[in-house]
């Protein structure tokens, strides 16, 4: 493949909650590749995506993602103070745990559990992911924050 994103059009793209529904809507506008039938696109895409989280997380893994400052003082204090944490991305579960891991250490991800993934029908910007953080950890969702 030869397709690159704009700086101006991943933004544009942002917009859609999802790396697969987001690549698909991209390859819808602009064209599938030829060597890829109408009823393969999904597979093409599902394989896409796994190729473009382990490129993701051989940068993640090199040092080159730095941690937002403040993000580790807040997660501590909050779990010092017994505070429930849990990270929420539709993103892939494997790059998530990933850079929690690579950029919280190993200890903290033993104590902040994660959602992340397909584990919700519907993407952000639709607050489903939340909302699955929020039951299963028992908390009602009008007193959670979202960082």
């Amino acid at each position: 493949l030869t397709n690159e994103w704009s700086i101006e059009e991943y933004g544009e793209l942002l917009k859609i909650g999802g790396g697969k529904e987001r690549m698909t809507k991209y390859f819808n506008d602009v064209g599938w590749p030829s060597s890829v039938s109408e009823e393969n696109r999904k597979d093409f895409v599902k394989e896409l995506h796994l190729l473009k989280t382990d490129l993701f997380n051989e940068v993640v893994d090199s040092g080159a993602v730095p941690i937002r400052p403040g993000v580790a003082r807040l997660i501590d204090e909050a779990l010092a103070n017994d505070i429930k944490v849990a990270v929420c991305s539709t993103s892939s579960d494997k790059a998530v745990t990933n850079i929690v891991r690579k950029l919280l250490g190993e200890e903290r991800l033993k104590r902040i559990p994660i959602f992340a993934g397909d584990v919700v029908e519907k993407k952000k910007p639709s607050p489903d992911i939340y909302l699955l953080a929020a039951n299963t950890l028992e908390l009602d969702p009008k007193r959670c924050w979202v960082v």
